[in-house]
C-alpha cells in the first residue's frame, strides 16, 4: 500500500484488491482508497470515500459492489466499479462480523446468525458455538461460513482471556444449518486482524 494503515476495508473486486478508509498510525480517520493489480504488481489510487469516520471499517462485496461498513453506523459506501465512485446508501444492517456466502450477506449479532436482506433479516441459528469469542475472522467459502480464531473471554472477572485456533463452520447451504468443528490454525492463536480467501 501506497499508505499505511489499519483497521480498513479490504476487498477483492474485478480480480484486483481494494484498500478504502482506516487510521493512520496518529490514529487519523482517512478516505483514502487504492487498489493493488496483482498481475503488474502495482498500487495506484482510485477515488476517495466521501466519508470518514471516528471507528474501524471492514468491507464485504455484494453483488459485485464493494461495500464499506463502518462499525456502529447505518450508512454503507459503495463502489460499483474501479472506474467509476462511492455512493452513500443508508442499510441500516445489524453490527457484527459479516460474511457472503453464494452472494448473499450474513450477520452474526447478538449470539445468533442472520441472513440480510435488501429489506429484512431473517435468523438463520444460534452462534452460541461461538458467541464468546472476539477478535476472530468471519468469512463465507462454497455453502459455509468459517469463524476463525479470536479469543475466548473475558470472564466475569474481566479475567482469564485465551487466545484459540479453532476454526467453526456453519452450513447455511442445507436445509437445516448446524455448526461443525474444523482442523484448527496450525501456526496462529489469538485476534485475526483479516481474513480472505486467495486462489493458485
Amino acid at each position: 500500500m501506497r499508505v499505511p494503515r489499519a483497521m480498513f476495508a479490504c476487498c477483492v473486486l474485478e480480480g484486483k484488491i481494494i484498500v478504502a478508509g482506516g487510521f493512520t498510525s496518529c490514529r487519523k480517520s482517512i478516505a483514502l482508497a487504492e487498489v493493488y493489480d496483482p498481475e503488474n504488481n502495482t498500487w495506484a489510487s482510485i477515488p476517495n470515500l466521501p466519508y470518514t469516520y471516528n471507528s474501524a471499517c471492514s468491507g464485504v462485496v455484494i453483488g459485485s459492489k464493494m461495500h464499506v461498513v463502518h462499525k456502529g453506523l447505518s450508512k454503507v459506501q459503495v463502489l460499483g466499479s474501479l472506474s467509476g465512485g462511492w455512493k452513500v446508501e443508508d442499510h441500516g444492517w445489524l453490527q457484527g462480523p459479516m460474511a457472503v456466502v453464494e452472494g448473499v450477506l450474513y450477520v452474526m449479532s447478538h449470539g445468533l446468525v442472520y441472513r440480510q436482506e435488501t429489506e429484512r433479516r431473517k435468523m438463520v441459528v444460534s452462534a452460541y458455538e461461538v458467541r464468546k469469542r472476539i477478535g476472530s475472522a468471519m468469512i463465507g467459502q462454497g455453502g459455509e461460513i468459517y469463524v476463525v480464531g479470536g479469543v475466548i473471554g473475558p470472564d466475569r472477572t474481566n479475567r482469564d482471556i485465551k487466545p484459540t485456533s479453532d476454526v467453526d463452520v456453519l452450513n447455511v447451504g442445507s436445509e437445516r444449518p448446524v455448526w461443525h468443528r474444523a482442523t484448527p490454525m496450525s501456526r496462529c492463536r489469538g485476534t485475526i486482524l483479516g481474513c480472505t480467501i486467495l486462489k493458485i
